[in-house]
Order: structure tokens, then C-alpha cells, then sequence
């Protein structure tokens, strides 16, 4: 579980970091982010829904409870990739 939650700090990290750096254009869109932590293999799940509600909601239920962190492409004024949404949750 230690493991889990380190494991998206870090990416939580880096994404954050790469939309302030491609909102400044520092940093080439699709370019390299971040590296996988030796032994560390991570499982691709796939949520879909008609909504962003929706896929959020169905990952809730995945990880058992609501996220405590949220952000969404809607609430940036100057927003001009695609819709986004990040979400964080505690476990």
C-alpha cells in the first residue's frame, strides 16, 4: 500500500508539473515525463463513462472513497488543450 501511495506522489508530482510547463511552453507537448521506480509495475485500468462525473465517480468506487484532490480544465480560464481532469485519492 506504502508503495501505491509513493508511487503517486510521484506522478502526481510531475503532472502537475508538466501542465505548468506546457501552459509555458518549456515543455514539448507528448515529451517525457517521468521514469517508472525500479520493481515498480504499474496496472493500466481503464474507467470510461459518458462524463467526467461519470469516470470519477466509477474510479470512487475503485478506490473507496472520494478523491481529496481535484482539478478540471473547465475551471481554467485560458485553458486551450484538450478537456482534462486530475484527481488524487488518499488510501
Amino acid at each position: 500500500m506504502g508503495e501505491a501511495r509513493a508511487a503517486a506522489g510521484y506522478l502526481a508530482k510531475y503532472v502537475g508539473k508538466a501542465l505548468a510547463d506546457e501552459s509555458h511552453g518549456r515543455r514539448p507537448f507528448g515529451g517525457h515525463r517521468y521514469e517508472v521506480g525500479q520493481g515498480f509495475t504499474p496496472v493500466v485500468e481503464r474507467i470510461t463513462g459518458r462524463t467526467a462525473g461519470e469516470v470519477l465517480d466509477a474510479a470512487s468506487d475503485r478506490m473507496g472513497g472520494s478523491p481529496v484532490r481535484q482539478w478540471n480544465s473547465v475551471t481554467q480560464e485560458n485553458w486551450k488543450g484538450s478537456p482534462a481532469v486530475w484527481a488524487q485519492w488518499n488510501r
